[in-house]
């Protein structure tokens, strides 16, 4: 059996106006679409990064990416645009006929076919609040009870800080609440809102520079 070659994956997010441009044509979508793209290329390929970001009323349309998120070196005949909408790759599976290549046409590496499967994508947050809401409906009272704690808690208004942590610790602390909340959608607000409390703490009081929130996602 041949061994399939790996993907770049190189991880790039779409910007406020890319994602509202998408999100205005939301009706010709086919399907979820996601704020971080994983570049589909093979490993090591040549040129800019490239990802399928959606598909509106049968067009693809995807991402593509410089060095550092910079549009790539073809965009000065795009307007500096970076989300564009590109042809198939018309290339068919040697071994299977039925299986196009996945890719868009001209696209450098070897085809999709030939390519590891991509990894799931992240559900953007629309859809992770739907399935939140959706898994909430259908949680028993007694375990819905510990969200219904944590929300009133931070409903109240702020009340005497309590020396209790190191300011190393509520570094780790914070760390380890935002990986909770990118794997625990149904209080991913909740550990959001703790999060930007604790970080505002800190950097008011100089113990950490910068958001953590944002360096370590």
């Amino acid at each position: 059996m041949t061994s399939l070659l790996p993907r770049c994956g190189d991880e790039m997010s779409l910007t406020s106006a890319e994602l509202d441009y998408l999100q205005k044509r939301d009706d010709e979508a086919e399907h979820e679409l996601n704020e971080r793209c994983s570049c589909s290329l093979q490993a090591e390929h040549t040129g800019h990064h490239t990802a399928l970001v959606q598909c509106l009323s049968g067009t693809e349309w995807w991402l593509s990416w410089g060095k550092d998120g910079a549009a790539p070196p073809f965009a000065r005949l795009t307007g500096g645009k970076r989300l564009l909408p590109l042809d198939c790759c018309p290339t068919v599976s040697p071994r299977d006929k039925e299986e196009s290549c996945l890719l868009f046409e001209s696209h450098d590496g070897a085809h999709s076919f030939f390519l590891e499967p991509e990894a799931a994508p992240v559900p953007s947050r629309k859809y992770r609040a739907m399935i939140a809401a959706d898994l909430r409906s259908e949680m028993a009272p007694d375990e819905e009870r510990y969200l219904l704690a944590t929300e009133a808690f931070l409903e109240e208004p702020v009340d005497a800080v309590l020396p209790l942590l190191t300011a190393h610790e509520a570094m780790a602390v914070t760390v380890l609440l935002t990986k909770l909340a990118g794997d625990e959608w149904l209080v991913e607000g909740h550990v959001e809102e703790l999060v930007s409390r604790l970080e505002g703490r800190m950097v008011a009081a100089g113990v950490c520079p910068e958001k953590l929130l944002s360096t370590t996602a």
